[in-house]
């Protein structure tokens, strides 16, 4: 969310919680809460609406929810101090764990899942405090409310552990939260592919708002929620570290039935999700015509791509996109830096 990602573009105000600068171990996450209820409460303009985005960053490794949600999903028999160690696996060890240099045996892997839903519970708790505000104070119900995620996390699927290059539904699937009555129906649920490109022309139209040129051609508004499915093709990309310092941008699509992933070194997998829901068998040498349709799909999204006036250009091929640095994972013999580790009161 820095100024350099461009992210901050449009907004009259941009309130950066620095994690480190908060005794909490929750990444900043009440800090954040508190700050959107105060503006809300008192330097917000009454007679405009607001548009307000609220970006938390956690739940993501390492997995340090605060003691309120610590121990909520772990067995009472684990001991303690053994969570404690769990809890400060942090990326270099991850990036081991990823390449086979290091393990983690089943019971820790319960572990990190426990405290990765600890951590989701806990930032759910704050998103929490906001919705009653709004609620107190008689706000909600004309209100859209819309909460969504980046990505998930690997916790072992493929022996990867919090792995971004992955094309994975582990990372993929994430929640899409929309609250709005009198134009979203309660307890819908509205099956179909969508992407975060979706988001902001489906708001749009549900506010009656006029969307703006810039908008992606490749962006598909789903609205109205309870109408057809409208995306036939989810594409999803990811950038893969590779050797000698050089980075792959690696392509993910998917219809109602099959994924296909491309890279620079060409097509790489294909799979199909009614004969294998959980993605472990690369069909691409058995169903070549499948492969075919799909890299036809990804030809017309990419058709379907425009630049945006004012945006820098993606990096050269190899080089590493703004804000990553070269290098690719720590050697297997590198343990790393040690995980920040916040003062936090024993249970």
């Amino acid at each position: 969310m820095s100024a350099a990602s461009g992210l901050q573009q449009g907004f009259d105000q941009v309130d950066i919680v620095d994690p480190s600068t908060v005794d909490d171990l929750d990444g900043g996450a009440a800090e954040m809460s508190r700050r959107a209820i105060a503006w809300i409460r008192g330097s917000w303009p009454r007679k405009n609406p607001f548009f307000l985005t609220l970006v938390y960053s956690s739940p993501s490794l390492p997995y340090h929810p605060p003691d309120s949600a610590r121990f909520r999903f772990i067995d009472p028999i684990v001991p303690h101090d053994r969570v404690d160690v769990v809890a400060d696996y942090w990326l270099p060890f991850a990036a081991r764990y990823s390449a086979r240099a290091a393990e983690i045996s089943d019971r820790e892997m319960v572990m990190l899942r426990d405290l990765y839903d600890a951590e989701i519970y806990y930032a759910d708790d704050r998103i929490g405090e906001v919705v009653s505000s709004l609620r107190e104070m008689k706000l909600l119900d004309s209100t859209l409310l819309v909460e969504t995620a980046s990505r998930g996390e690997m916790l072992g699927e493929d022996h990867l552990l919090a792995d971004t290059s992955s094309l994975r539904d582990a990372n993929l699937r994430v929640p899409l939260l929309m609250r709005f009555p009198g134009h979203v129906k309660g307890g819908l649920r509205v099956a179909g592919l969508a992407q975060d490109v979706d988001v902001m022309p489906t708001m749009l139209d549900l506010l009656g708002v006029a969307r703006p040129e810039t908008v992606s051609r490749s962006a598909t508004s789903l609205a109205p929620l309870d109408g057809p499915a409208r995306r036939s093709t989810a594409v999803s990309t990811a950038v893969r570290p590779g050797p000698a310092s050089k980075f792959d941008l690696i392509v993910s699509g998917r219809d109602d039935r099959y994924r296909i992933i491309v890279s620079s070194a060409g097509v790489e997998a294909l799979f199909d999700f009614q004969a294998d829901p959980d993605g472990a068998q690369n069909l691409l040498r058995t169903s070549p015509d499948a492969a075919e349709r799909m890299l036809k799909k990804l030809g017309d999204w990419d058709a379907a791509l425009s630049a945006v006036p004012g945006m820098p250009a993606l990096p050269a091929p190899g080089q590493p996109p703004p804000g990553i640095a070269p290098g690719g994972p720590p050697p297997a013999g590198s343990a790393g830096p040690p995980a920040p580790k916040p003062p936090r009161s024993k249970p």
